[in-house]
């Protein structure tokens, strides 16, 4: 999953079945001047986790301010 290239305007995001233990370092990387703050997944909405056993702890998503909605499926067993 590090490999991935998202869309600067990336609204919803679906995780599924991954077996990594870690998020993608993607997931809360700066874009552009340092001094912004913008993250690029920084208009993203929604984030929904399906089969993700694998998880240690969750991305500190408070810093994503647009983020309204998150789930995890009942299967997940995130720790943090």
């Amino acid at each position: 999953m590090e490999g991935l290239q998202t869309h600067t305007n990336l609204q919803s995001l679906t995780v599924s079945n991954y077996q990594g233990q870690s998020f993608p370092s993607w997931m809360l990387r700066l874009v552009g001047d340092s001094n912004t703050g913008l993250f690029l997944l920084n208009i993203l909405i929604e984030l929904n986790f399906f089969y993700c056993i694998n998880y240690e702890s969750l991305p500190p998503l408070g810093q994503l301010h647009n983020l309204q909605f998150v789930e995890k499926s009942e299967e997940s067993e995130m720790h943090g």
